[in-house]
C-alpha cells in the first residue's frame, strides 16, 4: 500500500495592472482582455515583465519605465 502526504502548499501569484497608452494597447485592452487591468506577472527582468491577461487571452512583454503601449503598476 502507497500513502501519499500532501502537505498545505501556498503558491503567490504576482500581479500587475495596466492602463493602455497607445490605439494597438487599447484595442487588445477591449477585446482581447475584457476591459479588465489586472494581469498575471510571468517573468520579472528587472526593467520589464511578461504579463498574461487575468483571462488567459494576450501574453505581452512591457518595459517599466517608458513603455510606448502599456502603463504598468506593480
Amino acid at each position: 500500500m502507497i500513502s501519499t502526504f500532501v502537505q498545505n502548499l501556498t503558491i503567490k501569484i504576482m500581479t500587475a495592472f495596466v492602463s493602455p497608452k497607445s490605439k494597438k494597447a487599447k484595442n487588445r485592452f477591449a477585446n482581447l482582455m475584457n476591459n479588465d487591468p489586472e494581469c498575471i506577472i510571468e517573468q520579472d527582468k528587472g526593467d520589464r515583465v511578461f504579463l498574461t491577461s487575468i483571462n488567459g487571452k494576450n501574453h505581452f512583454w512591457v518595459s517599466l519605465t517608458n513603455d510606448k503601449d502599456w502603463e504598468v503598476e506593480l
